[in-house]
């Protein structure tokens, strides 16, 4: 544990937030080295070797039925091939780029050596899922009917095997990725966010209010292009109708449906469309989140709160959305504090640990940790 002394001082933290996967070819990324060449702003960078560790790649399987139309609960017997009842790995659908009839020798070299998964992104509110290999290539299956995995083949109701994504990105290696329930989001190694599929609520945060987005499109943060230019993505989480970024500086980014405050930016927004019919102030662009909050011991309600001492100065270095809430972990820091816990959202059943079933409109710190 870390020194308790000091807790109203602004924190030192080990900079930069790498990806949680090591950015190809580099060997940078969690638990590697490297920085991007973006210019890092009032961060002290350190050497983040032993202080973010990388899973280890391997191959991608699955359990579960492969046919993503089927409801969570179901009566049918399990007797189709793609009903796997133990972990089965999973071949990956050709190429339609790169297919070759006449070229059996390398397609045998494929199937002898099959790529390394070092990241998947799938969630309890999506019934698709995008694993990204060693060498930064995207591979995405599952659901479809909102072209939340941005093929060219346009929506389908299910999309059977794991099937390369393509997108802006072009060659650049991809480092992250995240699933909402209709709509999906990568994240390349040059720190740029790109999402695609349902955009009903903002949740794709391209800057507009088209319902759908059918391509991969680049997210946009606000502050204008300078603050797009520096801004370096590393992580990306979805909720079921919102996304969460994190930058290289620990800085929180969100965008999408403001209903349960799962924003972070201290209201819903809430206002009449009709008679009997609420609309909510929604983000279509991603706008920063530098406000926490914790428990006010001066408060006569258990729900008061006050804001952290040098809220803005918190730097974060993992975020994990629910259906509608978010939590995020503090970074390290070169003192020794022990990193923070904090959670904002919907409130129902205790999920952000506040004791209380409320919602939470600021990330809170969860004052039993």
């Amino acid at each position: 544990s870390g020194p308790d002394a000091g807790e109203g001082e602004a924190r030192e933290y080990v900079l930069p937030i790498p990806p949680r996967m090591a950015k190809p070819g580099t060997g940078t990324g969690a638990g590697g080295k490297g920085t991007s060449p973006r210019k890092k702003k009032k961060a002290r960078i350190v050497d983040t070797a032993d202080t973010y560790p990388c899973v280890t790649p391997g191959r991608l399987a699955q359990t579960g039925t492969l046919d993503s139309t089927v409801p969570g609960r179901t009566k049918r017997q399990l007797t189709n091939d793609y009903d796997l009842e133990e972990p089965t790995l999973l071949p990956l659908a050709a190429d339609a780029d790169d297919a070759d009839d006449d070229d059996e020798e390398a397609a045998a070299a494929s199937d002898a050596d099959p790529p390394q998964f070092a990241l998947i992104a799938t969630s309890s509110t999506s019934n698709h899922s995008i694993a990204i290999t060693t060498g930064g290539v995207a591979y995405g299956w599952g659901r479809n009917e909102s072209n939340q995995l941005g093929l060219r083949t346009g929506p389908c109701a299910t999309v059977p095997l794991p099937t390369r994504l393509v997108g802006p990105w072009e060659d650049t290696p991809l480092v992250g990725a995240a699933t909402g329930k209709s709509h999906s989001v990568v994240v390349d190694a040059d720190g740029r966010a790109y999402a695609v599929g349902s955009n009903k609520y903002g949740q794709c945060g391209v800057n507009t209010s088209i319902e759908d987005i059918t391509k991969f499109r680049k997210c946009v943060l606000s502050g204008g292009a300078k603050a797009n230019e520096d801004v370096e993505i590393v992580q990306a989480s979805c909720g079921e109708q919102f996304t969460v970024l994190l930058t290289s500086l620990g800085h929180v980014y969100s965008a999408g449906l403001a209903e349960y405050g799962q924003l972070g930016n201290g209201e819903t927004g809430e206002y009449f469309i009709a008679a009997n019919k609420l609309g909510f102030a929604n983000a279509t662009k991603f706008e920063r989140r530098a406000v926490f909050v914790q428990a006010d011991a001066e408060s006569n309600k258990k729900a008061g709160t006050a804001n952290v001492p040098n809220c803005g100065q918190i730097a974060i270095a993992s975020v994990s959305c629910g259906k509608n809430h978010t939590i995020v972990i503090e970074a390290p820091t070169t003192s020794g504090h022990v990193p923070r816990v904090f959670s904002f959202g919907c409130g129902d059943y205790g999920c952000l640990g506040h004791g209380v079933q409320a919602d939470e409109y600021y990330p809170r710190l969860i004052s039993t940790l």
